[in-house]
């Protein structure tokens, strides 16, 4: 999963046409956002339960993933 995430970096800094550098591909690859993280380790496992016949696992799980890629930053949840 790191080395995929670490060939985008590379491929998103060469097609933006900018000049860039091997301290800005380890910034942006070791970034804090969770996009980099989470939601691609999130539709791996979609998959795999999905292959697996656990369709509706895989279901609940797109669900959740689809929630936090919605969810607002920096809002909590309502309670009640």
């Amino acid at each position: 999963m790191d080395v995929k995430h670490f060939h985008k970096v590379i491929a998103d800094f060469e097609h933006s046409g900018c000049d860039y550098t091997a301290d800005d591909v380890i910034a942006e690859f070791a970034s804090d956002n969770p996009e980099n993280f989470l939601f691609p380790f999130m539709e791996g496992v979609i998959a795999n339960l999905k292959t697996l016949g656990k369709i509706r696992t895989s279901e609940t799980y797109a669900a959740t993933l689809c929630k936090f890629q919605t969810f607002p930053r920096g809002q909590g949840c309502a309670v009640g």
